[in-house]
């Protein structure tokens, strides 16, 4: 399982949504940058069809992907936003009504 204190890491946000995007945000600190080095994205029960997680610096996507089971992460290596700027991930809902709840951890480093 991922370890923040030997990856390096220095911010983990998250954000849990009933059947609702889900969003979880690093905001921006002036004259820093923000590296996301993971996502982790899961939902109560699996999604009927895969569903839309995406990565952004500001409001520019920086890559999509999509998660069709209970639970996916991804590890990013370090991408980088845009200097001062937020970053950011969105879970699209799952679709299938209440009690269905999206949930993502945002991992990162600022320098």
């Amino acid at each position: 399982m991922f370890n923040p204190h030997i990856e390096g890491v220095n911010w983990i946000e998250t954000d849990s949504k009933d059947n609702a995007l889900a969003t979880a945000t690093h905001n921006g600190e002036t004259g820093k940058t923000h590296f996301i080095k993971k996502v982790i994205a899961s939902f109560t029960t699996a999604p009927s069809a895969p569903k839309l997680v995406q990565v952004k610096k500001g409001t520019s996507v920086l890559c999509e992907m999509y998660i069709s089971g209970v639970t996916q992460e991804w590890d990013l290596e370090g991408i980088p936003g845009n200097a001062g700027g937020a970053v950011s991930v969105e879970l699209a809902a799952h679709g299938g009504g209440s009690g269905n709840y999206g949930k993502l951890i945002l991992i990162g480093k600022t320098f």
